[in-house]
């Protein structure tokens, strides 16, 4: 079961690869709102008071699948916890995904 879920993914995987539009994108966005899910990423996005749900239908599924690789194979995840755990906004300038998320607040702001 286990490996017929994985191969599904690649498979999947493969065909944003392959097919990296938008028409496309907008079959597999189902997809990627569950690995958004699982990540800290949409935490930290919700945590800057940017709606995940909105941001999936507001960015390409090429930025999104980069931003949660990234966040994937962050090597800080204990320092995104601590920060996710805070109400005192600490400092996210050790995360992959700074760039994104400041872009996305200051264009909320504007």
């Amino acid at each position: 079961m286990v490996i017929g879920c994985w191969i599904a993914c690649v498979v999947l995987e493969a065909c944003f690869l392959i097919f990296d539009s938008e028409p496309v994108a907008r079959l597999l966005r189902p997809l990627l709102a569950r690995r958004l899910a699982r990540t800290n990423f949409s935490r930290m996005l919700a945590r800057h008071d940017i709606d995940p749900a909105a941001y999936l239908k507001t960015h390409a599924a090429s930025e999104i699948r980069a931003e949660l690789t990234r966040c994937e194979g962050c090597t800080e995840r204990h320092r995104c916890d601590a920060v996710l755990a805070d109400d005192e906004g600490r400092s996210i300038a050790f995360c992959p995904n700074r760039a994104a998320i400041e872009r996305e607040r200051t264009a909320r702001e504007d």
